[in-house]
């Protein structure tokens, strides 16, 4: 009794593999190294999701599901390994909404600070060092209600201690 063994090799869904590595390989570089790309990728994250699919479905046209699937799953080899990229270029920020609402929280407490300090300052009747002294309060104040807000925008900058 002999037995044979029959392997059948799907071309397509072969040729449509590669296609959707290469695609999602070029587009990964298109979004990462040109202009328009970051800022498609920065400001129109949903606009490089509908070309993307858009694509992946053109090339897993007439497919049935499991060709979509492996067509999705090769074009995104490229935008997961450039994503990994970026993120080893930034620290991870734990509880990153955490931190925005602490400085949202003490951006307020200074504006109130800084509002009391004011009204105590142009009612006038402190003795002039205490009017000193509270004016420089103020300042201070101010000065950190600043930095909280630049913070809160990413633009804050480490500065030297002074000494």
């Amino acid at each position: 009794m002999t037995s044979t063994v029959s392997i059948s090799v799907d071309l397509l869904l072969i040729g449509r593999c590669l296609l959707a590595l290469f695609w999602g390989i070029l587009w990964a570089v298109f979004l990462q190294h040109t202009r328009m790309g970051q800022f498609w990728a920065e400001e129109r994250t949903w606009l490089t999701v509908v070309v993307g699919v858009g694509v992946d479905g053109a090339i897993s046209f007439g497919g049935d599901w499991w060709t979509c699937a492996a067509v999705i799953a090769f074009s995104s080899v490229g935008i997961i390994l450039r994503s990994l990229l970026n993120e080893t270029k930034r620290p991870l920020t734990l509880g990153a909404y955490k931190t925005v609402w602490v400085l949202e929280d003490g951006i307020a407490l200074t504006r109130e600070i800084t509002a009391g300090l004011r009204d105590i300052l142009q009612a006038g009747e402190l003795s002039s060092p205490l009017n000193a002294r509270l004016s420089n309060i103020l300042s201070h104040a101010h000065a950190a209600n600043e930095l909280l807000r630049a913070a809160r925008r990413g633009e804050y900058e480490q500065r030297r201690p002074e000494r």
